[in-house]
């Protein structure tokens, strides 16, 4: 899971509908940052379990649940807010950690 995926929301507002996320591995303690038009928002709660990545993000002061599980180089899950309700992810790994 650690690296760069470039990932896409379906129906989210503009700015948010794509974008790249970063995930790192510092010990045994995965860290998710997600590179927006407005800045890097940093993943809070995330947890990695076998190839499935959870975590939550906040957003204009809304908290966003993310589910993703891994298939390979790809990504699938959802996102889900108290204003946009669930919305399906897709993201594609463009960065291999070094």
């Amino acid at each position: 899971l650690v690296g760069g995926w470039e990932y896409t929301v379906e129906g989210a507002p503009e700015g948010y509908d794509k974008g790249l996320m970063m995930i790192v591995k510092q010990g045994e303690v995965y860290k998710v940052q997600v590179q927006l038009n407005g800045g890097p928002i940093n993943g809070d709660n995330v947890v990695v379990k076998g190839n499935t990545l959870t975590f939550n993000l906040t957003v204009e002061g809304e908290t966003v649940a993310v589910a993703l599980e891994a298939n390979g180089s790809k990504m699938i899950g959802t996102s889900t807010s108290p204003s946009n309700g669930v919305m399906n992810i897709t993201a594609i790994k463009t960065i291999s950690p070094q």
